[in-house]
């Protein structure tokens, strides 16, 4: 046993939970005041997750080709203009630090990244170099060029996963709702929410923020938001379920403020200035309300005993939901809240993706009974009316003032008419 590692590269950056072996030795060897297993200077460590040759042969880095560096800048403005309304997955400063810094061109993970950041923030350029040439509907194919060169990094399952690969298969689930396989996007998320556990983004880690720790709660509420809605929007189950992780919600700090050079001011929002990331809290509470619907409304074996629902489970469920629902509509900051004879302000991108969203999820409780026999089924119908046309509003406006409407909180509501 001496010679058995478990804190080396490969095991000790991996989550392995309670029920696991690994832990179960992290805890003896704790009990006996060890961090790791020691050994005599003569012998060898063994790690019990290290490569062989043939196994690490496996591993390909492909060389990408990335924009020109004023077309790169471009599409990573338009991407931080427009892109994290209802969900931050990067952090700016950062992001645009590493850019700087050519780590793109020497980490490939992180030049998937940018490659997807190119490719989503295309589908809102009108720039003719994003499209491809010679295509008679080039207009569909804008971030092709970036998005399928991702594809040929067939990434090794002997490799350890980092934050970069999570964000990646966020970034092409968004791309890969606008394509002609939207389906795709189920599987390209399970394996974000698969990496995503196998890092522990999804356990609370005490101490100060940091910005590395905020960053990975950003990416994890981010894989939850996408896991709920394609769940919610092709009928199948999550890939986490609620109870299966305890990481806050993300601070309401924008990025500006994470490190402001002065400890005693990091990560702390100026008063009177609400935070961008408000939008992301509301839209996260929103989606804890999907996992409870399809929980209990959509169930293929209906949870309700487990809910605690009792009597008339079905009307009661409809009941809880649309308390729920009511309560979120209730909870609106002020500076998010819809005000349709407004002129568009810095708030409205966030506050009409919210209300589409709220009213997509009214259509999803109700639509099961619209044409059946049931107590339910004039009130549903007047419902769903209204929450379409509320929708349909919503979705106009949002045409006439944004370049791009971002896919995900909004594939529901394409499918209306």
């Amino acid at each position: 046993m001496k010679k058995i590692n478990i804190n080396g590269p490969g095991i000790a950056d991996r989550y392995f939970g309670p029920s696991s072996n690994i832990h179960f030795v992290w805890q003896m060897m704790a009990m006996k005041g060890e961090q790791a297993f020691t050994r005599p200077s003569d012998i060898e460590d063994y790690n019990i997750l290290t490569m062989h040759s043939w196994e690490a042969k496996s591993i390909v880095h492909p060389n990408f080709i990335f924009p020109s560096e004023d077309l790169l800048e471009d599409l990573i403005n338009f991407y931080f203009l427009y892109l994290p309304v209802y969900m931050i997955l990067l952090h700016e400063p950062t992001f645009r630090r590493d850019v700087a810094s050519g780590l793109h061109h020497l980490d490939t993970s992180f030049g998937a990244v940018v490659l997807m950041v190119c490719a989503v923030a295309s589908r809102g350029s009108s720039d003719p170099r994003v499209f491809l040439e010679n295509e008679p509907d080039a207009v569909q194919s804008a971030g092709w060029k970036w998005y399928s060169q991702t594809m040929t990094r067939s990434r090794s399952l002997f490799e350890n996963p980092s934050i970069y690969d999570v964000q990646y298969c966020i970034l092409a689930s968004q791309y890969l709702l606008g394509t002609s396989a939207p389906q795709a996007t189920w599987t390209m998320v399970g394996i974000a929410v698969r990496y995503a556990i196998e890092l522990g983004l999804h356990r609370h880690r005490p101490g100060p923020p940091t910005v590395e720790t905020e960053l990975k709660k950003r990416v994890f509420w981010s894989a939850f938001i996408i896991d709920r809605h394609c769940s919610l929007y092709q009928g199948r189950p999550f890939m986490i379920r609620d109870e299966d992780f305890d990481v806050e919600y993300p601070l309401q700090c924008d990025d500006e403020y994470w490190d402001t050079g002065n400890p005693a001011t990091d990560f702390k929002q100026p008063p009177g200035k609400p935070s961008k990331a408000e939008a992301f809290a509301q839209y996260i509470k929103l989606c804890h309300i999907i996992s409870f619907m399809m929980r209990t409304l959509y169930g293929i074996r209906k949870s309700q005993e487990a809910a605690g629902l009792k009597g008339s489970w079905i009307e009661n469920t409809v009941a809880v939901i649309d308390s729920m629902l009511n309560s979120w509509y209730n909870g609106i900051p002020s500076h998010l809240r819809w005000d349709p004879q407004a002129e568009p302000g810095e708030w409205f991108q966030h506050s009409a993706k919210l209300y589409m969203v709220y009213y997509d999820l009214q259509m999803h409780v109700h639509r099961p009974f619209v044409h059946r026999a049931s107590p339910l089924a004039l009130p549903s119908q007047a419902i769903c009316t209204n929450a379409a046309r509320s929708c349909i509003r919503l979705v106009e406006l949002l045409l006439a003032t944004s370049p791009v409407l971002s896919l995900i909180p909004n594939v529901g509501v394409l499918l209306i008419g």
